[in-house]
């Protein structure tokens, strides 16, 4: 319901943006296409994402979906031939490793030598550190395509279509914040 209600009210201000400027609205198939598969991978990613804090604990779930840097510094470097200082680097490694650190119970990984994780909520923290990157890439092509302002509120009015879809198909109830 949270999702729902802020990416609710980040449509309505960028659509409101959108008439009190008059900005241009350049429509073009592609980007919209784009800006919607965003909003599919995006609406997953933070249902996901509400699902592993209910389930988990915050200080876990969070910093581990939140290292969805990771794949797009990954994207960035091998896909769009970006370069990164030796600083910058490093502090990415240390983010993976944070990252491996807080999601497994290391004292039973050493132990057993397999890996567990730490707490209920972690794959579901695992989905979103994998999902929103692929939504991010996605509506990077699409602002590139035409502008930032129709694949964004493409991407909000996605997000608020799937998941009211979402709450009448399986029964949830909306509880605004």
């Amino acid at each position: 319901a949270n999702i729902l209600f802020s990416q609710g009210i980040s449509g309505l201000i960028l659509l409101i943006y959108i008439l009190i400027t008059n900005t241009s609205v350049n429509f073009i198939s592609t980007a919209a296409l784009l800006a919607v598969g965003a909003g599919l991978f995006h609406t997953i990613a933070n249902l996901s994402f509400s699902q592993g804090l209910r389930l988990g604990k915050i200080s876990l779930v969070s910093p581990i979906a939140a290292g969805y840097s990771i794949p797009l510094f990954l994207a960035g470097v091998f896909i769009f031939g970006e370069h990164l200082t030796s600083i910058q680097l490093s502090a990415v490694i240390l983010v993976i490793l944070s990252t491996i650190i807080v999601s497994t119970n290391l004292k039973e990984l050493i132990k057993s030598q397999k890996f567990i994780l730490s707490d209920p909520g972690i794959p579901y923290a695992l989905l979103s550190f994998l999902l929103w990157p692929i939504g991010y890439l996605l509506i990077k092509q699409a602002v590139v395509q035409v502008s930032w302002v129709v694949p964004n509120l493409t991407l909000f009015i996605t997000q608020v279509v799937l998941i009211v879809t979402y709450v009448v198909i399986f029964g949830k109830r909306i509880n605004l914040p």
